[in-house]
């Protein structure tokens, strides 16, 4: 996992790699540190991604409720655990869907539990893990617009906001498809070549449907009687 902490305090950022280190070591878990939300908007806003980011809540420059709050207006669904020494400034937090809270000093125990949940989530339920340049990439499922096969490699095309980002991997399409529906009922294979996410399709008609990042995709002769059921039953699933 790739892991953010921001903190203008660098005792407690201290505290908090240090116990995370502990919890995995430092070939499963990565963490990055910040003295402020800047640096952390600056550093997203370059391409960096995370795959949680625990945020102070006080901080003199740009403070974490502003900062996650420009997250979430740039569409930037990342976890966020808000770290703060006033419990009740944590009721504020569920404006940008805080994943959790922590106070201070951190205990180690809650801590740990943290991070228990945030594996069980972006690992079992919500993501896909892709490798990525020897690293583990955690990619949140809603964040895929379609998956397509080019060679000996398949292509995850990722739209998050405005953003998109194309994430080459080795793999079979065929194997892709078993994993991601593993996770969601959302995936759809319109041809032989390529899997769409129902959910970030934007129009769609027998022969070819066009994603929410605008690319407009084929679909096989043989699929589009079944295609167009699928889309129907997932319409009226998703509209109770």
């Amino acid at each position: 996992m790739r892991l953010a902490i921001v903190d203008d305090e660098e005792v407690f950022r201290s505290q908090v790699e240090k116990t995370i280190n502990q919890a995995y070591g430092r070939e499963d878990v990565t963490c990055f540190l910040y003295s402020d939300g800047d640096e952390i908007l600056k550093s997203i806003g370059n391409g960096n991604h995370y795959d949680a980011i625990f945020l102070d809540i006080e901080m003199k420059s740009c403070d974490g409720m502003t900062t996650a709050k420009k997250l979430r207006d740039s569409k930037i669904t990342t976890p966020i655990i808000f770290i703060t020494s006033h419990v009740e400034m944590a009721m504020d937090g569920y404006e940008v869907a805080a994943f959790r809270f922590l106070g201070k000093p951190v205990d180690p125990d809650k801590l740990k539990a943290v991070l228990n949940d945030l594996e069980r989530m972006i690992y079992t339920e919500t993501a896909v893990t892709l490798s990525v340049d020897g690293e583990n990439r955690v990619v949140p499922i809603e964040t895929i617009q379609f998956i397509e096969s080019m060679n000996n490699d398949v292509v995850y095309h990722i739209g998050i906001g405005d953003k998109a980002e194309e994430i080459k991997v080795r793999s079979k399409l065929a194997s892709v498809f078993e994993m991601v529906s593993d996770r969601s009922s959302d995936f759809y294979k319109i041809h032989r070549c390529t899997i769409v996410n129902m959910k970030n399709i934007r129009l769609f008609k027998a022969t070819e449907v066009t994603m929410k990042d605008g690319t407009v995709l084929a679909v096989a002769r043989g699929e589009q009687a079944k295609f167009r059921q699928a889309m129907f039953d997932y319409v009226k699933r998703t509209s109770r």
